[in-house]
């Protein structure tokens, strides 16, 4: 399989690049690549579709995809929506309070952004799978995982080990993902 990576951030680039030495690793944001038109038999958003501007990048996407080809849209939502809310994850969102800005909509909800997707008559959405899962972490993994969003500071993502120090060293964390399965429409 050949893999092309579009990943705009330094340091997920270069361990991308490490993980998987023989995929083509590009450092840019997906809004600013042109991509070959049919050239690709599936485009994969991994936990970043909320980042991306889609009046840009689904045109891209589509352009770049086979008759055949599949965009799935995978997220893994902090914080299962249905399960009772921790207290890390109370303490979590008194940091994610402090902030105050909140980005349009609600970027992790499936049903939200797969209208967003199907709007453009770009792809048709076939379907919206749903998954519930826990995990257990340290305070270095919440670092660690923290660390690697994009929109928390380094003060921030200390705070939130901190907190798991705080209460015992670890935390059971309860995440939803979903994962969006669409066909590119028909190029006129």
């Amino acid at each position: 399989m050949d893999v092309l990576a579009v990943e705009p951030g330094e340091k997920l680039a270069a361990i991308l690049q490490e993980r998987f030495p023989t995929a083509t690793v590009v450092r840019s944001r997906a809004e600013d690549i042109q991509p070959e038109t049919a050239s690709f038999d599936l485009a994969v958003a991994a936990t970043s579709i909320h980042w991306l501007d889609l009046d840009v990048v689904l045109p891209l996407v589509h352009t770049a995809l086979t008759p055949e080809a599949r965009f799935l849209v995978w997220r893994n939502v902090f914080g299962d929506p249905d399960a009772e809310v921790s207290p890390f994850r109370h303490e979590l969102q008194r940091i994610v309070d402090r902030r105050g800005a909140t980005r349009e909509g609600n970027p992790e909800d499936a049903d939200h952004t797969a209208t967003k997707i199907a709007r453009t008559s770009l792809f048709t959405v076939e379907q919206v799978h749903r998954y519930r899962w826990s995990i257990e972490l340290t305070a270095d993994q919440v670092h660690t995982l923290f660390a690697t969003f994009s929109d928390w500071s380094e003060s921030e993502v200390r705070q939130a080990s901190s907190i798991v120090e705080a209460l015992g060293g670890t935390v059971t964390e309860h995440y939803s993902s979903w994962l969006i399965n669409a066909r590119p429409s028909p190029k006129e």
